[in-house]
């Protein structure tokens, strides 16, 4: 896109005045006043900045500060955010939807996860392998089954634990390695 931008404004300027989600999921509408332009604080894309942090879920890349922006066809204002690459290039940061909608994503805050424009246009249609259900209840069964280690350990029973047979077995089917 091509933007028209007029200012620039710290993520504490900003981000405090973003409303709480509301149990219905649409946010009240918010407006906010700066330097004369009337900006609409509701957004989802603030929203989700405000409640999932302002990091790139794939590349790590920190968002650093609000640009106020309007398209060049355009008369109202808005804030975009911006990251800043270790060699100074910004990058703009937006909401990425974790199952897309092709795939029949919903338009939910628990289906937005921000992400820099680069790794958005990467990830394209696709879903991200990290979130696919069967991924994350293998990753709860390790995590479990680390626990439980952990438990054993606590009470002396860690060489029950370590047996040949349940070890093997761990290793197997999960590719945990059980000693550090």
């Amino acid at each position: 896109m091509n933007y028209h931008r007029k200012e620039t404004y710290s993520i504490e300027a900003v981000l405090p005045f973003v409303p709480e989600k509301r149990r219905t999921g649409k946010p009240r509408k918010t407006q906010r006043e700066y330097d004369g332009d009337i900006i609409n604080m509701a957004s989802t894309r603030f929203i989700l900045f405000k409640e999932k942090g302002v990091t790139c879920i794939e590349c790590g890349v920190v968002g650093s500060f609000f640009a106020k922006e309007r398209q060049r066809k355009r008369n109202a204002y808005h804030f975009n955010l911006y990251a800043l690459k270790p060699d100074g290039i910004e990058v703009l940061m937006t909401k990425d939807h974790i199952i897309p909608k092709c795939l029949n994503g919903s338009d939910t805050q628990n289906n937005y996860q921000p992400m820099c424009i680069e790794c958005n246009q990467i990830k394209g249609e696709r879903e991200n392998p990290h979130n696919e259900p069967q991924y994350r209840r293998r990753i709860l069964r390790i995590e479990a089954k680390l626990k439980q280690e952990q438990r054993f350990a606590d009470a002396g029973w860690v060489w029950l634990f370590r047996s040949w047979k349940f070890g093997s077995f761990l290793k197997r089917k999960y590719k945990v390695l059980l000693e550090q």
